[in-house]
């Protein structure tokens, strides 16, 4: 069998994306390739490049392994589906066997190391880019046959009665399976739905795009009961998730039927199951939301019952420490114990108070009095070691409406996540903490500024939902919600601005108290 042959030079679209945190560098073999004819892409990070893939159609991938904070085998994995046919070129100075072999276990097209002539980096630009233009031709040509092959079947009498019965019953997604559960035909609006093109999805196991039902199993299942009619109904309904491996997730709305259709060119009849895939998006929202109020009710339930009991537990110790207290001994450890306690008490008061609502104190709270209790308990823990803090108040005696206990809980929680942001040291300097406040008008703002290891854009617009936590099991992700509940219950509101590996700035804009400071 002869090569396919290759397309005119003229005639060629050549692109390629330069993956290289080192700017010299990129921008050497940037211009190096634009000078051979090639449409260059430089970018510095793996995200970027991904990015670029969505958007454009790209021949040839040259990537290096060693990237700031990531590395060219993430690239590598995570070329999937219709890009995983696009050739990757290594470039690095990491010559050790085994990462040779990891990269062309990762389908890597060549593999070279640094220092590289530009001549040998053109020579293999050029190899990749031949093979990238050949696969591209040879799936053209595959699409071609298919769409011809399902053109034909459709003029068919058997397959122009099964389509005029399918659309005829719904206008969403439609899918036509046999006896094992495989795609025998498939709408384009489900095509659309699962972001595919029809040879990836035609002829491959239905439960390779439904996750399986919670009481029902795998869709194939159902199938095989309502064509051979093990079931005690000839039609399904369901809800269930629409995802393919590397593709979108959508919950669905699935009804199957059972389609007998009579002999023609063959001597027996055949059935089929057809699928009708409904997806509403509002719908699968509101989904959400209430499989998230759920996981919160039974979250509150067992809290309140943790809560209950930790109370009856605190009884004794606390009317220990009250006994210390007056007596003549001065003990500033027993004291602060006696304050912990008591707060203790309030944090679990607070997560039985939808059952038995209290009444706060809420007056007047000098912050600056808040801020050093919390760093008074935080030096205590030896928290605030191998960093630099800093407090700053634009006045003295700084007074915002609220309840102590809450306005320490919001610092508290300000400061608990921007040490735990900070980076390691290695022995030394962890970062550097600002805590400033100053009066706004009407409000005070509290802002608590570190420069750790900040936060992702996408995890940004998620830091306030309950339960999430970009700590791992190191935390709870209830730390900005509870923050956020506070300020908003006392008329004020909470913002965050991040970026990865320079920091974050929260800032709390609170209620100015605006009698006198006697309460205080």
């Amino acid at each position: 069998m002869s090569a396919p042959t290759e397309p005119p030079e003229s005639e060629t679209h050549k692109s390629v994306i330069i993956v290289e945190d080192d700017e010299s560098t990129r921008l050497l073999y940037a211009h190096t390739l634009e000078g051979d004819g090639y449409e260059v892409y430089p970018v510095d990070n793996i995200k970027l490049a991904l990015e670029i893939l969505e958007k454009k159609r790209i021949d040839v991938i040259i990537t290096d392994l060693g990237l700031v904070g990531e590395s060219g085998f993430d690239l590598l994995r995570g070329l999937e589906g219709n890009l995983s046919s696009i050739p990757v070129v290594v470039v690095t100075a990491d010559d050790r066997v085994e990462s040779v072999q990891s990269a062309l276990r990762e389908r890597a097209f060549d593999y070279l190391t640094k220092p590289i002539a530009t001549a040998d980096l053109v020579e293999a630009t050029k190899r990749a880019t031949t093979e990238s233009l050949g696969l591209l031709a040879a799936q053209q040509r595959e699409d071609a046959a298919f769409a011809t092959q399902r053109e034909a079947a459709s003029r068919s009498g058997q397959r122009a009665a099964l389509l005029a019965l399918l659309f005829n019953r719904a206008a969403e997604g439609i899918v036509v399976l046999d006896h094992e559960g495989r795609v025998v035909d498939a709408s384009d609006s489900f095509l659309e739905l699962l972001d595919m093109a029809p040879r990836l999805v035609i002829g491959q196991p239905v439960d390779n795009f439904f996750q399986a039902h919670p009481t029902e199993g795998m869709l194939s299942r159902k199938v095989g009961e309502l064509l051979t009619g093990e079931g005690a109904e000839d039609q399904w309904n369901g809800s269930m998730v629409l995802s393919e491996r590397t593709g979108p997730r959508h919950l669905c709305d699935v009804r199957i039927f059972r389609c007998q259709m009579p002999a023609t060119d063959v001597p027996t009849e055949q059935a089929y199951a057809v699928a009708l895939v409904h997806h509403d998006p509002r719908r699968e929202a509101l989904s959400l939301q209430l499989q998230q109020a759920e996981r919160l009710a039974t979250v509150g339930i067992l809290a309140g019952s943790a809560a209950h009991e930790i109370k009856n537990d605190l009884g004794p110790l606390i009317g220990y420490l009250s006994l210390h207290d007056k007596s003549e001994d001065d003990d500033p450890m027993a004291a602060l114990l006696h304050d912990s306690a008591r707060r203790i008490r309030e944090h679990v008061d607070q997560i039985l108070a939808p059952l038995r609502p209290r009444i706060r104190s809420r007056g007047a709270v000098l912050l600056q009095k808040s801020v050093d209790e919390v760093l008074v308990a935080l030096r205590r823990a030896g928290k605030v070691r191998r960093l630099e803090l800093t407090i700053k108040a634009s006045a003295d005696n700084i007074t915002v409406f609220g309840d102590k206990d809450e306005i320490y809980q919001i610092v508290m929680n300000l400061l608990t996540n921007a040490l735990d942001a900070l980076f390691d040291g290695g022995g030394g300097h962890r970062g550097a903490i600002e805590v400033s406040f100053h009066e706004d008008g009407d409000r005070v703002l509290l802002i608590v500024k570190d420069d750790g290891r900040g936060i992702s854009q996408e995890n940004v617009d998620r830091v306030f939902d309950p339960f999430y936590t970009t700590k791992g099991s190191l935390g709870t992700g209830l730390g900005l919600p509870v923050v956020r509940d506070i300020a908003r219950s006392l008329g004020g509101e909470i913002m965050l601005s991040s970026v990865v590996d320079k920091g974050t700035t929260v800032t709390v804009a609170l209620p100015k108290f605006r009698g006198t400071l006697e309460s205080a």
